[in-house]
C-alpha cells in the first residue's frame, strides 16, 4: 500500500512542472514584451500563480530570472554558430548564416528590453558582455583557421575584419532597404555577395 503510495507521488511530482520552469516560461514572454524594467517580481509570481516566497527559493532577484532566460536563448545561438563555423560550407556562406543567426537572436528581444540593456542595467549588460567576449574569442578563432585555409587573404587582421563584419551588420538591419527584395535572407545573400566579391559580375 505504502509503496503504491509512494509510486503514485512521485509520477504527480513528473506530471507538474517545476516551480522554476513555470516562473521562466511565465517570465519570457513577459522580458521579451515589456523589458526588464517594467515588469516586477511581484507581477512574474501573479502571472506564474506563484508565491514570491518560491520564487526567491530558486532566483536571488529578478536579474537572476533574467540571466536564466538569456541563458536560456543564448546557449542555443552559441551551439548553432558553433555547428555553422565547423561546418564544410564555404567561407562566404558561413557568414552569411552567421549574419542570419544574429538577426534571429536579436528579433527576441523587444525595444524595450535593448533600451533597459544599453541604458541602465548594469549586471545584465556584464553578462552579455561575457557572453560576447567568448563569441569573440571563438570568432577570431575561426577566421585565424580561414586564413590558414586560403579562405580569408591573411594580411587581413581579424579585428579589421570584425569592424568590417559590424559595418555590414550595420547595413543588414537597414529595413527599408531589406523590403527591396523578396526576402530577408535573398537580402543578406546580396550584401554577403557585395562584402566578399564586390559589385563586379563574377566571371
Amino acid at each position: 500500500m505504502y509503496k503504491n503510495m509512494g509510486d503514485e507521488i512521485k509520477r504527480e511530482k513528473r506530471r507538474k512542472p517545476e516551480k522554476r520552469v513555470i516562473l521562466l516560461a511565465t517570465a519570457e514572454p513577459m522580458l521579451k514584451r515589456f523589458g526588464i524594467k517594467r515588469i516586477s517580481v511581484e507581477e512574474i509570481c501573479a502571472a506564474a500563480q506563484v508565491s514570491k516566497m518560491t520564487f526567491y527559493k530558486y532566483f536571488r532577484n529578478k536579474n537572476d530570472l533574467v540571466k536564466a532566460i538569456l541563458t536560456s536563448w543564448i546557449e542555443p545561438a552559441y551551439a548553432q554558430t558553433e555547428a555553422i563555423m565547423s561546418s564544410k560550407l564555404s567561407f562566404p556562406e558561413k557568414i552569411q548564416l552567421l549574419l542570419e543567426n544574429k538577426q534571429k537572436m536579436l528579433e527576441q528581444l523587444s525595444d524595450a528590453f535593448l533600451t533597459d540593456y544599453l541604458q541602465d542595467n548594469q549586471e545584465i549588460r556584464a553578462f552579455i558582455q561575457s557572453w560576447s567576449d567568448k563569441v569573440g574569442r571563438r570568432f577570431t578563432e575561426f577566421l585565424k583557421e580561414a586564413q590558414a585555409r586560403g579562405e580569408l587573404i591573411v594580411d587581413v587582421k581579424p579585428e579589421l575584419f570584425l569592424t568590417y563584419l559590424e559595418k555590414v551588420w550595420e547595413l543588414a538591419r537597414d529595413t527599408k532597404l531589406a523590403q527591396l527584395y523578396p526576402s530577408y535572407s535573398d537580402y543578406l545573400s546580396v550584401i554577403n555577395r557585395i562584402f566578399f566579391y564586390g559589385v563586379v559580375p563574377r566571371r
